[in-house]
């Protein structure tokens, strides 16, 4: 049976000014499965990760056309709450943005914001985050020292812990191990796939090896525009465009 669809776009542009930077792109990334964006730098791939939790809205001059649902809400609808969105589809940058404190305070944050204040509640959360993000053993007994203090890898896994602490339904992960050296980096693939038991992934990576290990679904894209979309193992194995072929056998790109 097909995994329902977490989030759709509907012949979505975008623009920068006037230069047109994704073009009428049409996808269906399907629930709890790891759907990853490939191609080129400058192809638009983590542009179009940004357009899931409207984090383009922040930059100037951006205009956007064509619709992206999530399940059954038109996110880009004047009503919707920017900062509820943000909560149910959270975003992991490439280089670890932990916030100068304590590294319980760096997963308690999001809850703080919506308004928990039970001690018992934020403690038993926090544990909870960063036992699912695969840091809870390394930190456990440091929870007020500065998040600043750990490694680059741990302070990758404590920013998806903040994330996941306010129980997303959708994951983005925008290159995040393009930074962390290749222990840390299977670290976080070992997590990608955990992920995946209770969120929707979408991660942007340059890395092929990674794409195939990690995701489910592949996208690849080309200057703005979604050349194909697939299993990941027909997009490897058989890609139906010459394009994709050449990408992924390293003839261009």
């Amino acid at each position: 049976m097909a995994a329902p669809i977490a989030l759709t776009t509907k012949n979505w542009c975008l623009k920068y000014g006037k230069t047109e930077a994704l073009k009428n792109l049409n996808i269906e990334i399907p629930e709890k499965k790891v759907t990853a964006f490939i191609g080129p730098s400058g192809c638009g791939k983590s542009t179009f990760l940004r357009c899931f939790n409207r984090m383009n809205d922040l930059i100037d001059n951006v205009s956007v056309e064509g619709k992206i649902m999530l399940y059954d809400e038109d996110i880009y609808d004047p009503r919707v709450d920017i900062s509820i969105l943000r909560q149910s589809v959270g975003l992991v940058f490439q280089k670890p943005n932990p916030f100068p404190k304590s590294i319980f305070e760096n997963v308690a944050y999001g809850l703080r914001i919506q308004g928990k204040k039970n001690k018992t509640e934020l403690q038993d959360t926090v544990e909870w985050a960063l036992k699912n993000a695969n840091l809870w053993n390394e930190v456990h007994n440091r929870l007020n020292d500065n998040s600043l203090s750990l490694s680059g890898g741990q302070q990758q896994r404590l920013v998806i812990a903040r994330a996941i602490a306010v129980k997303p339904q959708v994951m983005l992960l925008d290159e995040p191990t393009s930074a962390l050296d290749p222990l840390s980096t299977l670290k976080i693939e070992e997590l990608i796939l955990q992920l995946k038991q209770d969120y929707t992934v979408v991660i942007v990576t340059h890395n092929m090896q990674q794409a195939a290990r990690v995701s489910d679904y592949t996208a690849f894209l080309y200057l703005g525009e979604l050349i194909e979309f697939n299993e990941t193992t027909k997009i490897f194995s058989t890609p139906k465009e010459k394009q994709t072929e050449d990408y992924i056998t390293g003839r261009f790109g």
